[in-house]
């Protein structure tokens, strides 16, 4: 063999040798169905699993519709990557979906994926997904033995079966509900339960809620249901929360989210929305009765419906009550609805001592200018002695009529009293201010999805 032949000659007898692969992650997802019709891709991955019938299937995502004439070859591929003990499975037949009409007359069954019973005897997956489909299992399910992570979206749930699958995934770490039905009853109530992330997202009207985890650290909750002394039994450990009510206001009394506020005072960090806040603003209530006590808090974020009139008047008072003296960032999202005239006049004591001690970071998205605006502005500034930048950021213009920040205002901003004399105030006007990461808020995706 000639040394001095290039390294791509002396393969080339070599390289029309196909060698399978031990080991392989398959995705046919959105990207891969991306402007290909329904037959193009059934022939394809029919073509493409014929190639990998002796490997492993470390992942397989599949992202299709539940087309009748296709059913037995759905039931085949769900079959072929259980059988090649399948590590990670996501299955989502969303395809051509669109939300139906909520009206009595609305039968999920027509708009999800019968799963086929081979799914129900998997032993292999740590991640399961399932988005569009049923979940149905049979009389004898013995539960998923090894899932640590499990999504659950546009489901059809049988009564009694999220208990049954909660009971039997001793591995279980994340479990995400979203956009699912039949789950009047969510009890996750184990002292053994390794979880420690929870989503509960548009999953209805909830009358049971029940959390017994230990080990959680993140709960993600936006939906409607009753909370009492019992909703949480042990969440020692969680450290985050997001709590969306937007939307849900017609489906609880007041006094449902103050309680969950309170059982949520350990949190380092907290999102909340103004309905969930709003109880701070009755009038009948005293100051004491009213005090927010997070000791841990270090980042708080508000949620204000954006297109909302809601009054200004509800994290103002709920800041007013609130004793967070470990409180680093401060995130309020304003609505781009104008101010309600009626609470200009906001009439609230002066509180005793300064409750910001360490707060540094503060930043207030679709401000707009508006004196009740103006007034948070400068409460903020009185009560953050060690503020080190105040981030201004103007409704889009898109949804405003005018360009309602003025040259005027822009100049009275940085004049403002403040008690941190190395304090700036920076009206944001390039998107770089709002990339810095200590101006990102830890929930930020989840707002934007909401």
């Amino acid at each position: 063999m000639n040394p001095n032949l290039p390294q791509s000659t002396l393969l080339q007898p070599f390289q029309s040798l196909s060698i399978p692969p031990t080991t392989a992650s398959l995705d046919f997802g959105r990207e891969f169905a991306a402007g290909k019709a329904p037959e193009e891709i059934v022939s394809i991955i029919n073509r493409t699993l014929e190639s990998y019938g002796s490997c492993k299937i470390k992942s397989f995502s599949l992202f299709f519709g539940p087309l009748d004439m296709f059913l037995s070859d759905i039931e085949n591929w769900i079959e072929f990557a259980i059988s090649q003990v399948v590590e990670e499975l996501n299955l989502d037949f969303s395809m051509g979906w669109s939300d139906p009409p909520w009206n009595e007359e609305f039968n999920i069954e027509d708009y999800v994926m019968k799963l086929p019973t081979s799914l129900y005897s998997c032993e292999s997956s740590t991640h399961l997904s399932l988005s569009h489909t049923d979940f149905c299992p049979l009389a004898n399910f013995c539960g998923f033995d090894h899932p640590q992570f499990l999504s659950l979206r546009h489901m059809k749930i049988t009564e009694g079966a999220l208990p049954s699958i909660l009971s039997k995934c001793p591995l279980l770490i994340s479990l995400s509900l979203r956009d699912t039905h039949s789950t009047e009853s969510i009890r996750v109530f184990s002292p053994e339960l390794l979880l420690e992330r929870l989503e509960i997202i548009r999953c209805g009207y909830t009358t049971e809620f029940r959390i017994l985890a230990p080990k959680l650290k993140s709960f993600i909750f936006n939906s409607g249901l009753f909370f009492d002394d019992d909703s949480f039994a042990d969440i020692s450990s969680l450290e985050d929360a997001f709590v969306n009510s937007i939307e849900f206001e017609a489906w609880e009394p007041e006094d449902d989210y103050v309680k969950i506020i309170s059982d949520l005072s350990h949190v380092k960090i907290l999102t909340a929305c103004m309905t969930t806040l709003r109880f701070y603003v009755c009038k009948e209530f005293d100051a004491e009765n009213l005090a927010v006590k997070l000791p841990n808090l270090r980042e708080l974020q508000i949620l204000m419906d954006l297109m909302s009139s809601y009054t200004l008047e509800v994290p103002y008072s709920f800041l007013w009550f609130c004793e967070a003296p470990l409180l680093e960032k401060l995130f309020i999202q304003l609505t781009t609805a104008p101010e309600d005239s009626e609470y200009n006049n906001i009439d609230l004591q002066e509180p005793p001592g300064v409750p910001f001690n360490q707060l540094k970071v503060i930043k207030l998205s679709s401000f707009k200018g508006g004196n009740n605006e103006m007034r948070l502005v400068k409460f903020l500034l009185e009560r953050a002695p060690v503020l080190e930048k105040m981030l201004i950021v103007p409704a889009p213009k898109a949804l405003l009529k005018e360009d309602i920040i003025s040259n005027e205002l822009k100049s009275e901003l940085p004049l403002l009293p403040k008690a941190s004399p190395q304090a700036t105030i920076v009206l944001c006007e390039h998107s770089s201010e709002e990339d810095d990461e200590a101006l990102i808020p830890t929930h930020k995706e989840l707002y934007c999805e909401f």
